[in-house]
C-alpha cells in the first residue's frame, strides 16, 4: 500500500510541475529596493524592448503561461483593473508569456480571448529559460514585478495590483 501511495504522489507531483504552474508565493524579494536587472523582451510583433526603454514610467511585468490556470485568472483580474483605469502614459503593463515556442498560436489565442487594451505582450518561446524570467530569478508563475520610474524594483507578487495604478 505504501508503494502505491508513493507512486501516486510521484505522479501527481510530476503532473503539477509539468503543468507549468505552481503555487503562488513571494519570490525574488531580494530585488525589492534595488535597481532592476537588465531584462530583454520580444513583443508579439517581434519588436525587442528592454526595461531601460521604459525608464521614467512605472512598469508592471506579469510573467504567465497558457498552461497555468492561475495565470489566466490573474491576467483576467489585471485586464479588468487596467480597463477600469484612465489611460496613463506613465504606466507600462507588460505581460510576458513563458510558454514554449510551439505554443505561440495558443498564446495569441489567449490574448485575443482576454480582449485586452492598455497592455503589451511579450513572448520568448523559451519556457523557463526565458531571459527576463531568469533575470528576476523566476521560479513560479504567475509572477509579477513592480518597477518604479527610476528603474528600481518596488514590489513583487500578485497582491495589491490595484495599488500599482495609484
Amino acid at each position: 500500500m505504501k508503494q502505491i501511495s508513493a507512486k501516486l504522489l510521484t505522479i501527481v507531483l510530476s503532473l503539477y510541475i509539468l503543468s507549468g504552474c505552481a503555487l503562488m508565493r513571494e519570490q525574488g524579494t531580494e530585488f525589492v529596493g534595488k535597481q532592476a536587472p537588465f531584462a530583454r523582451f520580444t513583443l508579439l510583433d517581434g519588436t525587442p524592448v528592454t526595461l531601460t526603454s521604459f525608464r521614467g514610467r512605472k512598469v508592471l511585468i506579469a510573467f504567465w503561461a497558457t498552461t497555468c490556470s492561475k495565470s489566466k485568472k490573474t491576467l483576467q483580474k489585471l485586464r479588468d483593473i487596467v480597463a477600469s483605469q484612465p489611460k496613463k502614459p506613465n504606466i507600462v503593463v507588460l505581460a510576458a508569456s513563458v510558454d514554449r515556442n510551439q505554443n505561440f498560436e495558443r498564446v495569441q489565442q489567449k490574448i485575443k480571448e482576454l480582449n485586452t487594451s492598455g497592455m503589451q505582450f511579450a513572448f520568448s518561446g523559451n519556457e523557463g529559460d526565458d531571459e527576463a524570467f531568469r533575470a528576476f530569478n523566476g521560479e513560479y508563475i504567475p509572477y509579477f514585478i513592480y518597477i518604479d520610474p527610476r528603474g528600481v524594483v518596488s514590489g513583487m507578487g500578485t497582491r495589491n495590483l490595484e495599488d500599482f495604478f495609484k
